[in-house]
């Protein structure tokens, strides 16, 4: 199932290059991330068993490897209240398995690395929220 999501996904991103992705975090995309990594790693360096699985998978290779770097990111949850250093929160996952990972342009991402201070008075530290 996470190679069928990749290559609809390699698809989608050809034909909608300036798109808007709101993609799920946790456990649920595993598999689609390793996934679309592995196809676009194998399909920029022209590895022939990539190449194939992406035939078979229906990916038009004559339209080119999608730039994932044009496409816009939007977050889509995150753990509340968790401290905003806490390695597992979700923006954490989406720098390392989307941005990082596929290559998601980190400029055209819509995180919500500050919602954490919603609540809180002016000047308000996380050692106020989280103590």
């Amino acid at each position: 199932l996470g190679r069928l999501c990749a290559f609809r996904f390699l698809e989608w991103a050809q034909s909608h290059p300036d798109g808007v992705v709101a993609l799920p975090t946790g456990q649920t995309p595993e598999h689609f991330i390793a996934w679309t990594s592995r196809l676009l790693r194998g399909w920029a360096s022209a590895d022939p068993s990539t190449l194939q699985l992406l035939r078979e998978g229906g990916i038009s290779l004559s339209a080119g490897v999608p730039d994932m770097a044009s496409l816009r990111f939007v977050q889509l949850d995150d753990f509340y209240p968790m401290h905003p250093d806490h390695p597992n929160r979700f923006t954490n996952y989406v720098r390392l398995l989307y941005i990082d990972a596929i290559g998601l342009d980190a400029d055209k991402a819509l995180l919500m690395d500050g919602l954490w201070t919603l609540g809180c008075d002016a000047g308000c530290g996380a050692g106020q929220l989280f103590a």
